[in-house]
């Protein structure tokens, strides 16, 4: 396996943008996660066995510790990791998909609102969290399809077809 500090620099910035989609944008908090993440695959490196990519393996331990966190400050009651996502994601999700012709014009209503997030709602899961991932996570196609176990084709392939139902469902308003 390689050495961890070339493991660090390599995959810092994946882990680091995984963790601040889940907390909801929140810097700091993702920051001190990350450096936790390390922590513990530092000390779980004799169990890692290669039988998935090196940033599938730091992201697995990644939601490992939010969850920990989560259940530290007592979030976890009923919340699962994707109601979590939910929560702190969807406003900036459909902020995200409005055009940039549309901004200038975001008065937008309630209603119109709240269909993009019953749209977005409706998409099945995994494309849910692709859109998540790529929108709000700013992470890569690569790194989505090393995260939830495909190719970065799948994930780009995932991601268009969740934005083309979007758009069916909204019109022509999403990017």
């Amino acid at each position: 396996m390689q050495d961890m500090e070339q493991i660090y620099q390599q995959y810092f910035h994946t882990v680091y943008r995984y963790l601040r989609c889940l907390t909801g944008r929140n810097d700091s908090l993702a920051e001190e996660l990350c450096q936790e993440t390390f922590y513990q695959a530092v000390k779980s490196v004799h169990r890692y066995r290669g039988e998935c990519a090196i940033p599938t393996w730091l992201c697995q331990i990644a939601r490992h510790v939010w969850m920990h966190e989560l259940q530290k400050k007592r979030y976890r009651k009923e919340i699962s990791l994707e109601a979590s996502l939910e929560q702190n994601s969807k406003e900036f999700l459909f902020q995200h998909l409005i055009s940039k012709s549309d901004t200038e014009k975001t008065a937008l209503s309630r209603l119109q609102s709240r269909k993009a997030l019953e749209a977005i709602q409706q998409l099945e899961a995994v494309s849910q969290k692709v859109l998540l991932y790529r929108l709000v996570g700013e992470l890569s196609f690569r790194e989505i399809g090393d995260i939830l176990g495909h190719s970065e084709n799948w994930a780009r392939v995932t991601f268009f077809r969740g934005r083309k139902k979007l758009k069916e469902t909204l019109g022509d308003d999403i990017i």
